[in-house]
């Protein structure tokens, strides 16, 4: 039989279509079994041209060849191999790429990072981790982690450490770690090299503050044990003076030179 085109005198298709080959719509072979004829030069009828998201009436894009693709240029993937519908955002508004190709961030409108699933801006910084970034170093939970080794805890912001390991380790202390030091600036010894506690109310650490008691000021030093109020006066000697005196007991019948003119 001929085709039930007007004015086409091929015979029909073989498919069981009332048109031939070039009258026959793509969609007569679906479920949907068109039964309206096309153009020649198209692959479909003209409602089946159109692009399917409603209220859309923008015909769906064509390749060289006439062929259709499943969306209008507003509602295809932006990905030039990728026939599938852009992803939505907010209704009726699309990203450029299609769930499969665009950053899972659904704010985001960037194409993911093959073969990852978030884009160069939401993926973990890590060498060949794409899991999503969660802290402004750019890093996802399992590589957020505190540096400390044996701790699982997250890093504390823009630190390496967690909160507990940033903490002042002087006991009862909640402020946080000076710089290259395991304890806060109120409670770091005072001498710059050094990193230990000066404790509560010191300024230095013991091995560097004055032995006597009660005070807190820095040996005279390296190697003597008291402060230059505190030290006996006899050079080397490493004792504490005499109460009062200027030298220790095993040279306190010393005579005194004074060291300082006039005193």
């Amino acid at each position: 039989m001929g085709c039930a085109a007007q004015g086409c005198t091929d015979c029909r298709d073989s498919s069981g279509s009332r048109f031939c080959r070039n009258h026959t719509c793509e969609f007569f072979l679906t479920v949907e079994r068109c039964t309206q004829p096309k153009p020649p030069e198209d692959s479909a009828c003209r409602n089946h041209m159109r692009c399917p998201q409603m209220p859309c009436n923008k015909a769906k894009t064509q390749d060289a060849n006439g062929k259709r693709a499943k969306f209008c240029s507003d509602h295809e993937c932006s990905v030039s191999t990728c026939p599938e519908l852009r992803s939505v955002y907010q209704p009726n508004q699309y990203r450029p790429y299609c769930r499969n190709h665009a950053c899972r961030i659904a704010t985001c409108h960037e194409r993911a990072s093959a073969p990852h699933f978030y884009c160069q801006e939401h993926k973990c910084t890590a060498v060949n981790c794409g899991q999503q970034a969660l802290n402004p170093l750019g890093l996802c939970r399992d590589h957020n982690k505190c540096t400390r080794q044996g701790c699982n805890n997250q890093r504390d912001r823009n630190q390496i450490l967690c909160s507990d390991h940033l903490r002042c380790e002087t006991l009862g202390c909640i402020r946080q770690k000076s710089a290259g030091s395991s304890h806060c600036q109120n409670h770091t010894c005072r001498i710059r090299s050094c990193a230990n506690s000066s404790g509560d109310g010191f300024q230095y650490c013991g091995a560097h503050r004055c032995e006597a008691d009660n005070c807190g000021e820095c040996r005279t030093i390296a190697g003597t044990r008291f402060c230059i109020n505190h030290s006996c006066e006899k050079s080397g000697c490493r004792e504490p003076r005499g109460n009062p005196g200027h030298y220790c007991a095993a040279r306190k019948k010393m005579p005194f030179v004074s060291k300082w003119p006039g005193s």
